[in-house]
């Protein structure tokens, strides 16, 4: 709590504008004792007010919209996902992942913004994501957002990488784009 007229305002707003940009799907709960909302607070997106002392009715509404949020991202095949990257965890959204493939020290991982090395196996990475990633190859798993072209031997991705589809995963690989045409 921060009187209305301090600095602590104007760093709870930094604080959720910062969050923000490095992921659009956390969720903010702001607690204030004061009756209205600092503008500041308001600007930083999606995010949800209370007002202290809690209102159990406006609290249980809020818990069960961010509970619905969740699963709709997670629907929608937009889930936070971890990755642990050396000494550090790493927080991205799993539709900024293009593919992810195997390597010596576990995988390498391609997002929109660049590579990331997860200590993690690809096997056990591949049972946190979500319904849009598919297996093409032992070595390989791609993210169908960000798929261009689909040949019976190879994915073309919207970086320009050519992904082949291996003889072993290729009915995992037609049995998915089944389901995908089924879904739309």
């Amino acid at each position: 709590p921060v009187p209305v007229d301090t600095a602590g305002v104007a760093q709870a707003s930094y604080a959720a504008e910062s969050i923000r940009k490095a992921s659009p799907y956390v969720q903010i709960v702001y607690m204030s004792s004061f009756g209205y909302i600092p503008f500041s607070m308001v600007e930083s997106g999606n995010a949800w007010f209370l007002k202290i002392p809690v209102n159990t009715e406006k609290l249980e509404k809020m818990l069960d919209g961010l509970e619905s949020t969740r699963e709709n991202n997670k629907a929608l095949g937009n889930e936070m996902l971890m990755l642990k990257c050396g000494r550090q965890i790493c927080f991205i959204p799993s539709s900024s992942i293009l593919y992810a493939r195997k390597c010596r020290n576990g995988s390498i991982v391609i997002t929109e913004q660049g590579k990331l090395i997860h200590s993690g196996k690809l096997d056990e990475f591949e049972k946190e994501l979500t319904w849009t990633f598919c297996r093409c190859h032992s070595s390989y798993i791609v993210n169908f957002r960000h798929v261009v072209r689909l040949a019976s031997d190879g994915i073309l991705m919207d970086d320009g990488e050519q992904i082949s589809i291996s003889r072993a995963y290729r009915k995992n690989v037609n049995r998915f784009i089944e389901n995908l045409q089924y879904n739309y």
